[in-house]
């Protein structure tokens, strides 16, 4: 009979390097195909606008309750109809509702914001993010936790998009599609854990790419 496979815990520190090197040779190249794939389809990549962290911060919100499209067009109207963010704050959900959308997705679209403006409030005694700037990633993702209705994907792409912070957004859905394509090799449901999980940009394209409704987006090194 055969000898039975090696455990992981009987493996020497060399052969575990070994394998933890050939898997990220292969999570390298899925990567660079899946780019290379979207490329051909969609076209060059494009960099994004950087917007101040709560302008994404709301902006994230509102691509939980739509489309990428409907969410940014969305954000134009939102800053059209109210001065600043704080008078979104104070307003009643049904003008914030009507500056979103008239589709039913507005009123709780326009209850999540509320409640995160006067998370912020309550939290800083002002309506801006731009203390996140002076924090470390830890602090400033922390902080963004603790507001309403802001888990963690969301924090991080406000720190990603708006920051620079090498941070991989990852929701349930993208840690599934992730797990699947191979890019991850841990049980998706475990990335929820309070486990940092780093951006090594090198491997990454720069800018951003739309597939449908789906948003993929590669931070510049």
């Amino acid at each position: 009979m055969a000898e039975a496979a090696a455990r992981p815990s009987q493996w020497t520190p060399l052969e575990l390097g070994i394998r933890n090197v050939l898997g990220a040779r292969k999570r390298r190249q899925v990567a660079q195909e899946i780019a290379s794939a979207a490329r051909a389809k969609y076209g060059e990549l494009k960099r994004r606008k950087i917007r101040p962290p709560l302008d994404q911060l709301v902006q994230s919100i509102l691509w939980r309750h739509t489309s990428v499209r409907r969410g940014t067009r969305a954000l134009r109207e939102l800053k059209r109809t109210f001065v600043d963010w704080n008078e979104v704050r104070v307003s009643p959900i049904v003008e914030i509702a009507r500056a979103v959308s008239s589709a039913d997705w507005s009123c709780s679209c326009a209850e999540h914001l509320r409640s995160a403006l006067w998370g912020l409030f309550t939290a800083s005694n002002v309506v801006s993010l731009e203390l996140i700037h002076e924090l470390p990633t830890s602090q400033a993702r922390a902080f963004l936790q603790g507001l309403p209705g802001v888990p963690r994907d969301v924090a991080d792409e406000v720190l990603l998009f708006s920051c620079g912070a090498p941070l991989l957004p990852v929701g349930d859905s993208a840690a599934r599609m992730c797990h699947r394509l191979g890019l991850i090799e841990s049980d998706p449901h475990l990335l929820r854990a309070g486990v940092e999980y780093d951006v090594d940009r090198s491997r990454l394209p720069e800018g951003e790419v739309l597939l449908d409704e789906v948003r993929m987006c590669f931070p510049g090194a």
